[in-house]
């Protein structure tokens, strides 16, 4: 009985670890990936991946701070709330960022305020 479970485990433990690599590969997802992974390793494979097997070096868009982190590929971010959205414009606000910037940021919050709370904007 453990060989059996070994034997599931192995498996499932190598796609865990490889699948940031293959998505990035693949242009699955995004650059941030899923919760089920830590946020700066699934980056460096990400990168590492698009970067051998596509030619350039992924970037994160400005608006996903607005979002929370999907639970698994394929699935949407999820909007932050309303006043952690708020918080993150007047953050940027005070460090100085262009006001193109910022507008493009509020409008995509704005946008938000009028979408049910589980509906993405992407």
């Amino acid at each position: 009985m453990k060989k059996r479970w070994l034997l599931a485990f192995i498996p499932l433990a190598a796609a865990y670890v490889v699948m940031p690599y293959i998505a990035g590969a693949f242009e699955i997802g995004s650059r941030r990936g899923p919760i089920i992974y830590s946020a700066s390793y699934h980056r460096e494979l990400f990168i590492l991946g698009c970067e051998s097997h596509r030619g350039y070096k992924p970037r994160e868009g400005f608006h996903q701070s607005l979002y929370e982190r999907a639970y698994f590929y394929g699935l949407d971010e999820r909007p932050k709330s309303q006043k952690e959205r708020e918080e993150i414009i007047n953050g940027m606000i005070e460090r100085g960022l262009p006001p193109s910037l910022i507008e493009r940021v509020q409008a995509i919050h704005e946008e938000l305020k009028t979408k049910a709370p589980n509906q993405a904007l992407l």
